[in-house]
């Protein structure tokens, strides 16, 4: 995502993922003007409870983010 490779990458409800599996990616998206959002619109935080999962959405723009999200909670 960061080097421009891919626009978006999506998972719609997994529920999978932990702050561990995604913590590098909201840094490193976020500091090249992506985002890391969860499908469902829940926030994507920073704390020690490691039993919260999340279902990634991880776009190139805000934009495509919340177009994605949007998508989905119509699905």
């Amino acid at each position: 995502m960061a080097t421009g490779a891919v626009d978006a990458f999506v998972d719609a409800g997994s529920d999978t993922h932990r702050l561990m599996d995604i913590a590098a990616a909201v840094v490193l998206v976020g500091a090249s003007g992506g985002v890391v959002l969860d499908a469902f619109g829940r926030p994507v935080e920073f704390d020690t409870d490691l039993t919260r999962r999340w279902s990634g959405i991880v776009a190139a723009t805000p934009e495509l983010g919340e177009e994605l999200r949007t998508l989905i909670a119509e699905a």
